[in-house]
């Protein structure tokens, strides 16, 4: 089984719970639960993040969001560039 990456877009098949991978709990007994963040309830608030067992999960959508701040890395590694990519953290 491929392991869940944070950030990637899944689905809870046995409850049809939906949203974003944002945390993942592993256990000393190989058990890893995902905790799932739904997008804003119908009242616009923003819901508590579900919990399930990882073997529940599906992706939906490999490609994982982007965070403000997040570094893009550079296309080219190594070697001289015209403009280096900024690492402000």
């Amino acid at each position: 089984m491929k392991k869940i990456e944070l950030g990637q877009r899944v689905l809870d098949v046995l409850t049809g719970v939906e949203g974003i991978a944002v945390a993942r709990t592993e256990y000393l007994t190989g058990c890893a639960n995902i905790g799932i963040r739904s997008p804003l309830d119908k009242d616009g608030k923003v819901p508590e993040v579900y919990w399930t067992d990882e073997l529940r999960i599906k992706v939906i959508d490999e490609k994982k969001i982007k965070l403000p701040g997040d570094i893009e890395e550079p296309k080219v590694k190594g070697g001289p560039q015209d403009h280096p990519p900024s690492r402000n953290h």
